[in-house]
């Protein structure tokens, strides 16, 4: 009910003046999946887990998943628990939660980054994944999907085993698309979601608040 009153502002997120170096973009061996994010109900890492025993039986390409992030340790338990009933567990580690350092060298060695929440009001970690310069698999329910998919920085696909499933395998075969996927997520990541964006929006709305116009060359 607050019409054109209402602004949405993104959080922002550490973009570098260049693209990270990434490796070249490998045509052998597996396709390196990585899931960062709390471990919860809404994340849904069991479809995830499910999507990914779809995919290895369809591709003749291999794929491996890193899941990285913590929650409570019985849930955490069932997953594993699931991957191996699935028989994925060769194809899945588990990491915990990891920051700084740790959380950069896991963009870094990833090739696609994935997250099929069903429900985000934002996505701080798919706009971490793409200021990597990774592209990225998510579903609608992620608030960044209609950017992501505008953009062409990865794929946005419903919230079910067959369709996930598919969005994995179509990764594992284009193996060469994903870089120029990855730098149009890096450009999204440069133009919307750095912290000098975010503040020059912010800087903006101070401005249209205060009756101001806002002046060309002023920064936040």
């Amino acid at each position: 009910g607050h019409g054109d009153r209402a602004r949405v502002i993104p959080l922002g997120v550490d973009v570098g003046e260049r693209p990270p170096r990434r490796q070249s973009a490998r045509t052998g061996g597996p396709l390196r999946l990585l899931f960062l994010s709390r471990l919860h109900a809404k994340k849904n890492v069991p479809l995830l887990l499910r999507s990914m025993a779809l995919a290895a039986a369809r591709s003749p390409r291999p794929v491996e998943l890193t899941i990285a992030g913590d929650g409570e340790p019985t849930y955490g338990a069932e997953l594993r628990s699931l991957a191996e009933r699935l028989g994925v567990s060769g194809r899945v580690r588990f990491v915990g939660h990891v920051d700084g350092d740790a959380k950069r060298r896991l963009l870094e060695g990833a090739d696609c980054f994935v997250l099929p929440s069903a429900h985000e009001n934002f996505g701080l970690a798919v706009a971490e994944a793409m200021a990597a310069a990774l592209p990225v698999i998510v579903t609608p329910g992620v608030a960044l999907s209609r950017e992501v998919e505008r953009a062409g920085a990865g794929l946005v696909t419903d919230a079910s085993d067959d369709a996930l499933a598919s969005a994995i395998v179509w990764a594992a075969e284009q193996r060469l698309v994903l870089p120029e996927m990855g730098d149009r997520a890096w450009q999204l990541a440069r133009q919307s979601l750095s912290w000098d964006a975010t503040c020059t929006r912010l800087a903006r709305l101070y401005d249209e608040l205060a009756g101001m116009p806002r002046h060309e060359g002023r920064r936040a």
